[in-house]
């Protein structure tokens, strides 16, 4: 039987969002990869959670949320009024695949990761009382997967090894140092592949 795919444009915290569907070898998986998301359109904070809690619950078909939202509010409170801040979806990576009745001896795979920025709706941050740090950005990762080139695309540094998480932050770094020393050179390639077009075009 051939395999089947379908693209399926979808919304997630007011970012639209390319998920692709596959039929393959008796199981069905969703996808969605990693993209640029831009704008600052966002939702506030529960309704975003609602709504990312919903949108891989749904997908699942599991019978329990993926998340409690009111463990995400304890942890924001320690650095900001979450009555007052908007979340702006930047990131989002989903898998899931589901293997049909005949195939239960498969195991099904559910991994997700979503990068959200906290955006306070009128103005800077204050500085909440006991807080360590004063707060420039604020930014959070809700995630169920252990890929790490997603983790690696999200800014996510797992904790739970921390030997590990110095290693791949130290990595991580080398990464951007050496991609911000590549701009410079491949516009200068650019700009000299221009002049050899205008100079071939002169003759």
């Amino acid at each position: 039987m051939a395999d089947f795919q379908a693209m399926v444009k979808t919304e997630l915290i007011g970012k639209d969002l390319l998920a692709t569907v596959q039929k393959m070898n008796g199981a069905t998986c969703y996808a969605i990869m990693p993209r640029e998301l831009n704008d600052d359109s966002g939702l506030g904070l529960d309704e975003a959670m609602k709504q990312i809690a919903e949108f891989v619950q749904g997908i699942t078909k599991s019978e329990k949320p993926p998340f409690q939202v009111e463990d995400i509010q304890e942890a924001l409170k320690a650095f900001v009024d979450i009555s007052k801040v908007t979340l702006v979806l930047r990131q989002a990576y989903l898998f899931v695949k589901k293997h049909s009745e005949e195939a239960k001896k498969e195991k099904n795979i559910t991994e997700y990761a979503f990068n959200i920025a906290v955006i306070l709706d009128d103005g800077e941050f204050e500085p909440q009382e006991g807080s360590l740090f004063k707060v420039k950005e604020l930014s959070f990762a809700v995630w169920s997967c252990n890929r790490q080139l997603i983790l690696d695309s999200m800014d996510i540094v797992d904790l739970s090894d921390i030997d590990k998480a110095i290693e791949n932050a130290a990595a991580l770094a080398e990464k951007r140092k050496e991609a911000a020393l590549a701009i410079p050179q491949k516009q200068e390639e650019k700009a000299e592949t221009a002049k050899a077009a205008e100079e071939e075009q002169e003759k």
